[in-house]
């Protein structure tokens, strides 16, 4: 049987195959007219057109409309299976087979809201994992995981149990503190600081505004492993403005998010060893991986792109089942191998 995995996270909604991360593409839709595009095409037109790009199709997945009322109608679950019917296209021919790999917070209604979209889109499903526990590393050494993973919308925080199985105990979201809140933040951060250097405020135009947002996840990549670096920008005039951007300023900026994931950390855990893995996006977030530890963790480490979909693939014989009756798997059996080489860095 040839499988492919889909992780829904919608920072990065990850399609695998073969071993292999064939797409990332974002929850972003923008409806224009007549014209709908979703992912990192929506994406690119964020700032630019804020009020035609949605995205919260899969943090409200449901068959409540997007504007109620409006001429068009379309639901969220419409904009969801735009998505995942954009995604599939990646996978190739000749799949027999898709393990779903859905985030902790998803109710049974939105699971069985995701099937029906798969159905329509005549998916071949064969299974259904948490994707904290599809991507959980399983170290010997650690007999509890804690999985962070940043959302949209939202910040999941995953317990998995080690012994004989690799099992979810807990999922619970830091809700309001996902990329989208925090990325505003970020480039509110960084325009007072042009303004108040150069007196160039990148915010006047849309260009130079959605210049920043593209150019973001970069910049705070840098910053997890450096104190600043230089951010140099040009204004509509020719002429071009410099800022220099420290770690510290971003994280006082984060400081109330993470203060209270180490608030939700430290309430599931004290008391108990814990190791933390960070997705990929919350590895890139500077700062971070200091407040976990700062709960109590004996270590951090972090997970590659898509680790959830990777995962599942690892481990789709266990996830699979001849008898599925649209259940998800929260318990595996431990495999040391079937995991990823956790490493400490966070970069």
């Amino acid at each position: 049987m040839t499988l492919a995995a889909i992780e829904l996270n919608d920072v990065a909604v990850a399609l695998a195959r073969d071993g292999l991360l064939l797409a990332q593409s974002p929850g972003f839709a923008l409806l224009e007219g007549d014209v709908l595009l979703v992912g990192n095409d929506a994406l690119r037109q964020a700032r630019l057109k804020p009020r035609m790009v949605n995205s919260l199709f899969w943090e409200r997945l449901s068959n409540e409309a997007i504007v109620p009322g409006s001429a068009r109608g379309e639901s969220y679950a419409d904009l969801a299976r735009a998505h995942m019917a954009r995604v599939w296209t990646t996978a190739g021919a000749g799949i027999d087979g898709l393990i779903l790999v859905v985030p902790g917070y998803f109710d049974r209604q939105q699971m069985g809201l995701l099937l029906g979209i798969a159905e329509q889109l005549a998916l071949p499903v064969r299974g259904m994992v948490d994707s904290a526990l599809a991507a959980c590393a399983q170290p010997a050494d650690a007999s509890l995981v804690v999985h962070v993973g940043i959302h949209l919308h939202r910040t999941v925080i995953t317990g998995v149990a080690i012994g004989s199985t690799a099992r979810r105990v807990f999922a619970q979201s830091v809700e309001g503190y996902g990329l989208v809140r925090l990325y505003d933040s970020f480039i509110r951060l960084i325009a007072a600081l042009f303004v108040q250097t150069t007196r160039f405020d990148p915010l006047h135009g849309a260009d130079s505004e959605q210049a920043i947002y593209d150019r973001l996840p970069e910049w705070l990549a840098t910053l997890v492993s450096r104190d600043s670096l230089g951010i140099e920008m040009a204004a509509r005039d020719g002429s071009t403005h410099v800022i220099r951007l420290t770690r510290a300023r971003v994280e006082e900026c984060a400081r109330d998010f993470y203060d209270e994931l180490h608030a939700l950390i430290d309430g599931r855990c004290a008391g108990q060893p814990f190791a933390v893995e960070l997705s990929h996006a919350a590895a890139r977030m500077p700062g971070l991986a200091d407040a976990v530890l700062s709960a109590g963790g004996d270590r951090v480490s972090s997970l590659p792109p898509g680790a959830g979909a990777l995962g599942a693939l690892r481990r789709a014989s266990k996830i699979i089942d001849g008898d599925w009756r649209n259940t998800l798997t929260v318990s595996l059996p431990c495999d040391q191998r079937a995991g990823y080489a956790p490493t400490n860095s966070v970069e």
